[in-house]
């Protein structure tokens, strides 16, 4: 995984933590830990770099249109098919720690069909 397809992996983890309007302490544990995980090779550090994703998340879930716009664009670096599997993968296990509300559930299938995984 490259840099450009870390920052994309959080934007869309952070949208699909917002994607049913609730936060869990076991999902925000998760999360930290996948992020943890991830390849960073940046100049801005990376808890910078979540509060700069979080507010850019949360605005674009204001609406179906920007919500489809963020979601394109940040599928957009995972160009091969292992790429996108793993990037799903990611997702769906963060949705699945503290279980799959429907919001979430809708999420992740608008996500795969962007994916087309």
């Amino acid at each position: 995984m490259n840099q450009l397809q870390s920052e994309a992996l959080i934007h869309l983890m952070l949208a699909a933590r917002y994607a049913d309007k609730k936060l869990s302490l076991i999902e925000t544990d998760d999360f930290q830990k996948q992020v943890d995980k991830l390849p960073w090779n940046s100049g801005t550090g990376q808890s910078l770099f979540i509060q700069q994703a979080t507010a850019t998340v949360r605005k674009a879930l204001a609406t179906d249109e920007t919500t489809q716009e963020l979601l394109q664009a940040k599928c957009a670096p995972f160009t091969d098919s292992q790429s996108k599997l793993d990037a799903f993968r990611h997702i769906e296990s963060l949705l699945l720690v503290d279980g799959m509300d429907p919001k979430e559930s809708d999420f992740l299938t608008q996500l795969k069909s962007i994916l087309k995984t």
